[in-house]
């Protein structure tokens, strides 16, 4: 599929609007919008649009003003967006309504409570919810950030007494599974297979380094602050056709010393059609090979012999059970 000659038909000849084609096309309205910049497809003049015949000031004191209808309530009508009514409104200087009405600043009966309280309950689950993912989070992922791993672990730390049980530290504190959370399923919960630790003593127990955001851990040198010098990434299109088609982006991006952002950027700017994640290479080692490595080099060194994310390295690690071996 050509993509200019199909943004093209749909944009400028069938007149659609820009989220009904970035839809036909499974691309977001900004990467839409960039590709079309691309293009030289000019975009319409956003205020004589398909919808434009609701932007009056009759129209909007008549359903705002006399009707007492909500942003919410007029946009669903229109077939447009609150943020946009709301926009209208004050371009034609109708005074707002203060939010909440005349209940603002009063406590609510608890009855009242209840009652909106069971209006809501079940109504933003799953795909119902705005935050839907798709189902892409894990069922185990999903149990540890439920709310009984919360509860499971403040009644650990009060037991506790807010401290490191192997080194007596209050600070940075984690409760860590005695029997591993993957495989002891019967005792995820259970409040005699959690022990409080401090993030230093939870790095020593699994034989491995935390992450800086997790730890809180700086550097010495966090006061300085270094200016890199902006490095230019002006691939031309063909050329970077031909290293796509071999490299991944941050392999290209190692080669030019950039980072794979700005290869991506580039990519898309030029309108080179991007590979789908089932297209990446796949990391296939086996736990002796994995070990024999992992013995002699860094997680991130392993990520670079084999073009993948040092993640990747990491829970292939943990998968096979892996431990360094000095």
């Amino acid at each position: 599929m050509d993509l200019e000659s199909e943004i093209k038909r749909l944009y400028v000849e069938e007149r659609l609007p820009i989220r009904s084609v970035a839809e036909r096309l499974n691309l977001s309205t900004s990467t839409l919008r960039r590709r079309m910049k691309s293009f030289s497809i000019k975009s319409r003049d956003k205020n004589h649009g398909r919808n434009d015949w609701w932007q009056t000031e009759e129209f909007l004191s008549k359903s705002y003003i006399i009707g007492l209808k909500s942003t919410v309530i007029i946009a669903e009508e229109v077939g447009s967006t609150p943020g946009t009514v709301a926009t209208w409104l004050k371009n034609f200087k109708i005074d707002r309504r203060e939010k909440g009405g005349s209940l603002r600043g009063q406590k609510m009966s608890l009855s009242s409570r209840k009652k909106m309280s069971a209006a809501k309950k079940g109504k933003y689950i799953g795909e119902s919810n705005p935050n839907w993912k798709g189902n892409l989070v894990s069922d185990e992922v999903r149990e540890r950030r439920s709310y009984i791993a919360k509860k499971w672990r403040n009644i650990i730390l009060q037991r506790d007494g807010y401290k490191c049980q192997k080194c007596g530290n209050k600070e940075k504190l984690h409760v860590h599974h005695i029997q591993e959370f993957k495989d002891h399923r019967e005792l995820r919960w259970d409040i005699n297979n959690g022990v409080t630790v401090c993030v230093s003593c939870h790095e020593k127990i699994h034989s491995r380094r935390f992450p800086d955001w997790l730890t809180g851990r700086v550097t010495q040198e966090r006061d300085i602050v270094r200016i890199k010098p902006k490095i230019e990434f002006k691939v031309p299109k063909h050329d970077l056709e031909d290293l796509y088609e071999f490299h991944s982006m941050r392999a290209i991006g190692e080669m030019f010393g950039v980072s794979d952002e700005i290869v991506r950027k580039r990519i898309h700017k030029l309108g080179i059609p991007t590979r789908d994640s089932g297209d990446r290479r796949r990391f296939n080692i086996t736990k002796e090979e994995l070990q024999i490595l992992y013995n002699k080099h860094t997680m991130k060194d392993i990520a670079g012999m084999f073009n993948v994310g040092e993640t990747t390295i990491h829970k292939r690690i943990h998968e096979y059970s892996i431990k360094k071996i000095t």
